[in-house]
């Protein structure tokens, strides 16, 4: 299998920071480039299947901080 398809990225992906900083780790965003792109080894990537659950509502959340009383 080459690269292009295992690291290949689709538009929506939501890739998830999985090492630096402790506030940058677990942190995500959202691929919304166009073309053929790969994603590096340090991130992780979720896809959802079709548009349930909403990759941007999963990404909001992912990124809400905490907070314990």
């Amino acid at each position: 299998m080459h690269s292009i398809q295992k690291l290949g990225m689709e538009r929506d992906d939501i890739l998830f920071n999985r090492t630096n900083s402790f506030e940058l780790v677990v942190r995500t965003a959202i691929h919304g480039m166009e073309g053929d792109c790969v994603f590096a080894l340090y991130l992780i990537r979720l896809r959802t299947l079709g548009s349930t659950p909403n990759p941007f509502y999963l990404n909001l959340d992912f990124n809400q901080d905490e907070t314990h009383e």
